[in-house]
């Protein structure tokens, strides 16, 4: 299948690719997408991520890997999706906690006249929009189920013991629950062969935030 968890010391990608790293395992807390093709030690692979701050040469630890099998021409859109994000980002030297969200999982910031200046991503937010700047959507955002803090918690520990401003400032601002992206999500959503990926959205689980 097109995702799949690795129990190999070694990880072999293609561009793109969408890497995911466990927080406890099964829980996958968070993805990334894969920078070149080759293979890689699995505990330090490169990779284009929001960690925050978003980083166009940054390292994971790769647990599951689920790949589409990109068109050359999806490949060229997700490039001008990263290199568009990263000027922005660079330019404004936004600092890791403006440069993110947790919900929504993307967010553009705006001038007082409506003008976007740049644009805030969970870690799943800048690989799902990514792949959506392609034309592949693989889960349906209408169907993100609502959690609590404390499995939102799974995958963002320090959550708990962040001030109420900065849970305000990643849009976890009141008592939820909220409808948080989880990266297990976009993995199970990625789990199909390459037409239904390209073809179906999958519509998440609670139990999807695991995988398998």
């Amino acid at each position: 299948m097109p995702a799949n968890r690795l129990t190999n010391s070694s990880v072999t990608f293609q561009e793109y690719d969408i890497m995911g790293e466990d927080g406890t395992s099964p829980f996958v807390r968070h993805v990334a997408l894969a920078r070149g093709n080759g293979t890689s030690h699995r505990d330090n692979a490169s990779v284009y991520q929001m960690g925050p701050p978003l980083e166009i040469s940054g390292r994971v630890k790769v647990d599951v890997l689920a790949t589409a099998n990109l068109y050359e021409d999806e490949r060229q859109r997700i490039k001008v999706f990263i290199e568009r994000h990263a000027k922005e980002h660079l330019a404004r030297r936004i600092s890791k906690y403006r440069s993110y969200c947790i919900c929504p999982h993307v967010k553009p910031e705006l001038e007082s006249d409506g003008t976007r200046i740049y644009t805030r991503f969970s870690c799943v937010g800048f690989v799902l929009e990514a792949y959506r700047f392609a034309t592949i959507e693989p889960i349906e955002l209408s169907s993100i189920p609502a959690i609590d803090i404390l499995t939102i918690a799974k995958a963002y520990p320090e959550i708990l013991n962040a001030s109420q401003k900065l849970k305000t400032e990643w849009g976890l601002d009141g008592n939820g629950p909220w409808r948080v992206v989880f990266s297990g999500y976009l993995i199970h959503g990625m789990n199909r062969d390459s037409d239904a990926i390209r073809s179906e959205k999958y519509a998440p689980r609670p139990s999807d935030a695991e995988f398998p």
